[in-house]
This record gives structure tokens, sequence and C-alpha cells, in this order.
């Protein structure tokens, strides 16, 4: 797989795989061919294919970021058919046409992104993600560059760095601006027709003059498994709300249904005093060296004040799909006793399926639990994936009854009466090894977005043993008078068969958010209380004012503060949430990044101490839903998540020098969202 050709092709997917539906959505056949044109005015974007007697026009209007980025913004915009394209020429205001980048110049472009983005030494490559295609760019012993898949490359090849598409569309923007300037003097805007595969069109456009790289992507066409969402999949959604979660879930598990509902009005009246984002008063200091909070103090602190204790373990950090996935996969099949899942989504799509294949096969030899969360796999089964699907693949209509024809897994649904959710994702091995973090099973946590799981081995396994237990038995059909039994028969911190024959690694702490109990919480918001030196914050949702408030104002104390946030946002009214909340951060002095698409991470780092888990910083996981956080103040540990996540976060995000442009919407939005 040598030279420029393969290594061309490659990244031609890389800047394309978005606009994965072709033939689907732009009824092209394989080995059509068409002469393109296209138009742009603002974000109104025309493209006109000429076939013999059979012009198609198409629509699209980009959609705007309000992010700054660095140099070229990446956007994108969904291509839709039109009857007929207007009178370009005829109209009060220009429209600029495109300048047609010929598939000779592509390549030539396409090489060169690939010859920058490979490092120079032999033996050294970088990861490309490219939803279903995971390839690396590598140099052999001669330097000369190969690609290659991720599954098939060659022993001792060392990954310096990953990127995924918008890092390396933005590249390819400013390279082909230095190219094409020099042979094109006065042409500002191009478009590329990119068709790796030779099967469908596909269109990237290059916008010197405004800044920005605009991916075009075909809509699917109707009937397309991965289009718009099936009404009987919402029908069978609703029902369930109504039927199983305030209705069986009452009758089974009254006591607890009752203390939900008591705590989830108790919290919502609490939010409706917390702080709204008002300024701070005074000048905001320059960072000082200060001392950080006092780690043993603070480790008693959270003894006495969350009800929870530390224990023995040691910590893996796995982040991304494409080595945590391959990882979990081993250790299932790797597993003698038992695999245990308790997980938010899992969702019936290929990835999904994927792990669902797993565990069947390997519950023919273990015990195989899954614990689900009912509302949030079946919501997640009505969003169609940004990426496509392998190819021939059908979803199943549902991932439970999948997983329990023809094997022996059992399933358990977690039930939701006033919409409450279990929003843990854990995997336990044989009650010595345990998965957890961010990560649900679905193809974007395999293959879009950027996240985080941690593994543990230890002692402290045998909590979070426990407690599966005890969910399980809460989720069966004697409900609370099951989980009384299994509380009573297993008590927490029970040792699995055979226990341990050494206390290894470090002193670890299981946080928690459950009914009535928001450890989790009470533990973020003493930390920045207390932070005397830095703090590194990185997730999707900061949409708690509460925890907002307290990041400003730990940067009044002089301490040095930095916030990740997401470029895209897959939850709607979070984009504009951190919007307001990036803004209110940059007037106190937090430095705020912006990461290249889309960051699942749940992170925290305080003087040392460092949390990592679920838990979004949101009133739901602060104070509602079910969440599972590990967290330590062990300094080899500490270091690691600092040079590991944070530093390589910070690296490749752009960090605002401006506030960014918000509307009223956003600020409404916003202090909607604040409710969740």
């Amino acid at each position: 797989m040598r030279g420029g050709g393969r290594c061309a092709a490659v990244l031609c997917a890389a800047v394309a795989w978005e606009a994965w539906a072709g033939t689907a959505g732009l009824g092209l056949s394989p080995g059509e061919e068409a002469t393109s044109r296209a138009w742009v005015r603002g974000n109104q974007i025309w493209i006109v294919d000429g076939f013999p007697g059979d012009p198609r026009a198409y629509h699209a209007e980009a959609e705007k970021t309000p992010w700054e980025g660095q140099g070229y913004v990446y956007c994108w915009g969904d291509l839709r058919p039109r009857r007929a394209a207007p009178d370009f020429s005829g109209s009060r205001r220009a429209w600029r046409e495109a300048e047609i980048l010929d598939a000779g110049r592509w390549r030539d472009l396409a090489v060169a992104v690939a010859e920058r983005l490979t490092p120079k030494g032999p033996g050294e490559g970088v990861f490309l993600q490219l939803a279903s295609q995971e390839i690396v760019l590598f140099r052999d012993a001669a330097g000369a560059l190969h690609a290659e898949s991720f599954g098939r490359l060659p022993g001792g090849i060392e990954l310096a760095g990953r990127y995924n598409v918008r890092e390396v569309a933005v590249m390819l923007a400013g390279l082909a601006e230095q190219q094409l300037v020099a042979v094109a003097p006065g042409k500002t805007l191009f478009l590329a027709v990119v068709d790796p595969d030779g099967s469908a069109l596909r269109y990237l456009l290059l916008d010197f003059a405004e800044r920005r790289c605009v991916l075009l992507r075909a809509t699917p066409s109707p009937g397309d498994p991965r289009g718009a969402p099936m009404w009987g999949h919402s029908a069978v959604a609703l029902g369930s709300l109504a039927i199983e979660s305030h209705g069986c879930a009452l009758l089974k598990n009254p006591i607890s249904s009752l203390g939900r509902l008591v705590s989830t009005s108790f919290q919502f009246l609490a939010n409706q005093v917390r702080p709204r984002l008002r300024s701070l008063p005074g000048v905001v200091p320059p960072v000082r060296e200060g001392i950080g909070m006092n780690l043993a103090a603070w480790e008693e602190w959270l003894d006495e004040a969350t009800g929870t204790r530390r224990s023995r373990g040691t910590m893996r950090l796995w982040p991304d799909g494409e080595r945590f996935f391959p990882e979990l996969r081993q250790r299932v099949m790797e597993a003698e006793r038992s695999v245990h899942v308790e997980i938010c989504v899992f969702d019936q799509d290929d990835v999904g399926v994927e792990v669902a294949d797993w565990l069947r096969e390997k519950s023919a030899t273990a015990e195989v639990r899954v614990v689900l969360d009912r509302m949030c796999t079946q919501a997640s089964a009505r969003v169609p994936p940004a990426t496509p699907m392998r190819d021939g693949f059908t979803p199943p209509r549902s991932i439970s009854r999948y997983l329990e024809r023809g094997s022996r897994v059992e399933v358990r649904p977690f039930l939701n009466p006033w919409l409450t959710a279990d929003h843990c994702k854990l995997v336990l091995v044989d009650g010595r090894f345990a998965f957890l973090g961010g990560m649900n099973f679905g193809r974007e946590y395999r293959h879009e977005w950027h996240d985080l799981m941690v593994e543990i081995e230890g002692p402290i396994v045998a909590e979070l043993e426990s407690a599966f237990h005890r969910l399980w038995a809460h989720c069966g059909p004697t409900g609370d008078l099951g989980y009384l039994a299994a509380a009573l028969k297993a008590p927490e911190g029970g040792r699995p068969p055979g226990g341990f024959a050494i206390e290894p690694g470090a002193d670890l702490r299981c946080l928690w958010t459950l009914t009535g109990r928001t450890g989790f919480g009470k533990a973020v918001r003493e930390a920045l209380r207390r932070a005397g030196q830095c703090v590194y914050v990185e997730n999707p949702y900061l949409n708690d004012n509460a925890v907002v408030v307290a990041l400003a104002k730990a940067r009044r104390r002089g301490v040095d503060v930095r916030v990740i946030l997401p470029g895209e946002n897959d939850v709607v009214g979070s984009h504009s949430s951190n919007l307001v909340t990036a803004n209110y951060l940059l007037k106190h002095g937090v430095r705020v990044y912006v990461y290249p698409g889309m960051s699942h991470v749940k992170a925290l780092w305080v003087d040392g101490w460092v949390c990592l888990g679920s838990g979004n910083l949101n009133h739901l996981s602060l104070r509602r839903n079910r969440e599972l956080n590990v967290a330590t103040s062990d300094p080899e540990i500490a270091a690691r998540v600092l040079r590991e996540l944070f530093e390589v976060d910070l690296a490749k995000s752009h960090e605002l020098s401006a506030p960014v442009a918000v509307t009223w919407t956003d600020k409404l939005v916003e202090t909607l969202v604040n409710q969740f």
C-alpha cells in the first residue's frame, strides 16, 4: 500500500465521509459522469450537475458556527434536490461561481496533506478517524509514505497523533489556498468533486474569502434505514414510557419510585434559587503561584461528606473508540465467570449489534447480564447515525430481544419514572476488571466522537460488583424487595470469589449520583471552592450555573482555570448554552478552548485531584440521574491524566481570544437548559 495514489484516496475519503448518502441521496448511478457547477451567496449554496438532457439542481444552506476558528472554519450543509436552480445572473445580489477542481489537482492536494500530517521519522505514523474506516498514515524504514487500515497495521509503528475529519479538512483548505491562489489569481471559491470510490459524487467547497471549508453531504433518500426515524419506534417508546416507567415501575418499585418523585420535586424547586450567571465584582487578577488544596484533608472531607470510602486499585486510560472497543472485546472474550453490563444507551446500529454479538457468544460459557436504560436506549434507536453503517446491515427492531434471542444473555431494563435515567456506563468482567466512563455502545462512541473510558483493577471492583448486584435485583420482577434482599445478602465492599492477594495500586473512590445521594455534585462544587492552584475541565454539557459561577470565582482568586468545550454538540440546546457559558467564563478570566468536533469526555482536575466518569456538569447528572465516577488524589494517576488527556486535548483545541456571537435565543435556551 505504498505511494501517493493510495494516500490520496485515503485523504479524499477523509474529507468526504460525512457525505455518505452518495447514490441513495443524489440519485446517481455508478459510473455516471456529470459536469458540476456551483454558486454561493452568503450561506446559500447551489450545485447544478449537467447530465445530457437531464440537469439536476441541489440546494444547501451552510450551517453557521459562532466559534472562532484557527484560520479556517469547518462547517457543513445538507444537499437537497430542487426542481430548478434560480437565475444566478439576474439576481440583485451577486452570486459567486466556484471554480471546479479537477481530479488531478484534488489528488495533489490530498497527497500534500498526507505528507504534512505524517511524521518524518521512519516507523512513525498518525491515526485518521474516518467514520467506518480507521486509517494510519506512516513511513517505513526508508521514509516512504504508506496508508493502511488500523486493524492491519504492521508491528513497530508508533502513532504520534490522531486527527478527525474536521482537522484534516481545515488543513487541506489552508494548503489549497497556498497552491490555488498562485495558479488561479483573483479566484477565492473552489469546489472539489470528491469521488473516492467512483460510485458517487461528494463535494467540498473551499471559500477563501469567508475562510471556511464546507462539506456538502447528501440527504438520505426516503426509505433509507439511515434516514428519518420510524414512527413505529416513537409509538413504542411513548407506550413504554407511559406503561412501564409510570406503571410497572410504580407497582414493583413503589418505594424507590416515590423517592425519585420526592427527590426530583425537591431538586427542581432548589434549582430555581441557584445562582444565575451574574457578573462578579472586581477586576480579574493575574494567575498566581498559589498553594493547592491539602489533598489529605480533602480526602478526609470526602469520606465524611459523601458517605464514600477509599479502596485500592489500578487505573488505565482508554481514550477514543479505536482504543477502547478492541480492549473491551478482548476482556469479554477472556471472561471465565461473568460479564455484567450497566449501560445508558445500547444502540441497535452496527456497532451496538457487534458488541451484542460478543456478549451473545460469551454467554455460552459465562454469566452475561445487561441492565440498559429503557428510555435512553429507545430514544437512540430513533436518531439516525451521522456516518454510514456497514453495507448490507439491517438494524434489529429491539436490541434487548436481539441480545436474548438464541443466547443465554439476560437483559433487564432500568425504568424511568419521572424521567430519571441510569446514565452510567459500566462493564464488569469476572469481578476483577471494570470499565467506566462516557462511552455507550453505538457508532458515535466507536467512530465519531472523542471520549474516554478508564479500566480499573483491584479491590475497588468488588464495590462496583456489589452495586451491580443490587441494581440487577432492583430491575427484576421483585423490585424494591429484591433490592433489599440483595443489599442484606451482599454488603457493599465484599470481595469477589478468590479475592485479591495484595492491595495493588492507589487509593480510588467511587462517586455516585443516586436518588437522595448527590456525592458527585457535592465533591465537584467543594473542590472548585477549595481550588488554590489549577483547575482543568472537559465536559460537553457545562450547563449547571452553580458550577459555572464556581469556576469564575476560582479564577477571581487567581487560580489558573481552563475549560474545554466541544465545537459540536449532540443535545438540542446545549450548543447555545455553551456559547453563553463560554462568554461568561471569558469575561471572568477563564481560558476557554474549543475542541474540533464533539468531545464527550467528562473529566475534572483540581490541584492534583482527578474525577472521571459518566457525570456531566448539568442538573441531571449532579442531582437526578444515576451516575458513576471514579476519583483519586494519587499523584501518579493525576500526572498521567494531565499528560495523556488534558495536555493532548488542549493542544488540539482552539483557545478563544474574544467573545463569540450569541443571540437572544441563545440566552433564552441557556436559561431553559439550566433546568436540566
